[in-house]
This record gives structure tokens, C-alpha cells and sequence, in this order.
């Protein structure tokens, strides 16, 4: 089922609903097969790449991306082109939100699960997703064990392939 969670205590971020006019976007003239969509800044290396496998696990990257910018104030991937932000995104360090603010315990643990590259490493629900940073953000305690859950999920995605 559903379940609310109530946050208190966190400062509250404005969500981008369209993106900045010197934002890289990419506007397809129509979808296709490969085509990116969306604004790349909050998309996925799989998304990025055009891949046609995309599922929930990319959505959840882009939450845990507004998480960051939430947090810390900053975007986690910032580039002046298309190319280098791509690059950033895909194979470069992904950035420790605590090298940018302060940010509660826990939460550069979540973060660096949320934002794996390979997606059966990420968190594989909305729930658990939703229940880690709950739990970084209310107690401030780390949400995840990120060897022992890495390998749970690459366990459970290998069944389902």
C-alpha cells in the first residue's frame, strides 16, 4: 500500500518545473527509439545513453538528484555543454554531498546508493527508496549498508533477468 511519511525539520526546495533558459536541454521533434527526454541534468546514465530498458530505478535517480540539490543547494551535475555534463554523468566521481554542505548523516551513503551507475546496485523500490532517506533525514542515522545492499540487489536483479 500507500504510506505517508512526514519529514520535519528539513528545509523544503523549490522543484524545477521547467528548465532554466541556459539549461542544456534537448528537445526531440519526435519520440523514438534512443531519443532523450527530459532535462538531462536529472537523468540517468541509462537514460542519457538513450538506452530503451529504462524503468523506475532511473526515475529514482532523478529523486535522489533533487534530494542533492534539496540538501545541499547545489545540482550534482553541472556542466556548460551537453557532452561534458553527459560525461559527468555517466563516468566521472559521482560528487559526496557533504564535500558540497552540510548535509545529516547517513545521507552521502543514501545518495551514493541512489545514484549507482549500474541500476540493480540502486535502490530497486520507490519504498525502500523512500524509507532510507526517511530514516537518514529524521535520525540522522546512515540508511544503508551499502556492500551488503550492493550485493542484495545485484543478487535480485540477476533473478530477473
Amino acid at each position: 500500500g500507500i504510506r505517508d511519511y512526514k519529514v520535519t525539520g528539513v528545509q523544503t526546495c523549490a522543484l524545477p518545473i521547467s528548465a532554466e533558459p541556459d539549461a542544456p536541454t534537448v528537445t526531440p521533434q519526435r519520440t523514438e527509439t534512443g531519443a532523450i527526454l527530459g532535462t538531462p541534468r536529472y537523468m540517468s546514465p541509462e537514460q542519457v545513453r538513450g538506452r530503451t530498458w529504462v524503468d523506475s530505478r532511473s526515475d529514482l535517480w532523478s529523486l535522489a538528484v533533487i534530494a542533492f540539490e534539496c540538501l545541499t543547494g547545489k545540482r550534482p551535475f553541472e556542466a556548460e555543454t551537453m557532452g561534458d555534463l553527459i560525461l559527468q554523468i555517466c563516468s566521472e566521481p559521482i560528487p559526496v554531498p557533504s564535500s558540497v554542505a552540510e548535509v545529516p548523516e547517513g545521507f552521502d551513503a543514501w545518495f551514493a546508493r541512489a545514484t549507482q551507475r549500474d541500476p540493480a546496485e540502486r535502490f530497486l523500490t520507490a519504498s525502500a527508496f523512500a524509507e532510507a532517506l526517511t530514516k537518514v533525514l529524521v535520525t540522522g542515522a546512515p540508511s544503508v549498508d551499502l556492500a551488503r545492499s550492493a550485493h542484495a540487489a545485484s543478487e535480485i536483479g540477476r533473478a530477473h533477468v
